[in-house]
């Protein structure tokens, strides 16, 4: 059996300055897996914070 995936966000500072703040969205198993994900994909210093949505888990049914 497969563990749920869960959805984490992010916000990434670009900086080239077109979009100075963006939220991205993947899946990982649990937060610091995402943190890592995100760091990996957009550099650690553009991650300015990472979070899960608390009452999308709650809807899905399942927690970390």
């Amino acid at each position: 059996i497969f563990p749920w995936m869960n959805h984490y966000h992010a916000i990434i500072a670009h900086s080239d300055g077109a979009e100075p703040n963006q939220r991205i969205t993947l899946e990982a198993e649990t937060i610091k897996q995402a943190g890592e994900l995100f760091a990996a994909k957009y550099g650690k210093e553009a991650v300015l914070k990472v979070w899960q949505d608390y009452f999308e888990t709650k809807f899905r049914g399942y927690t970390e």
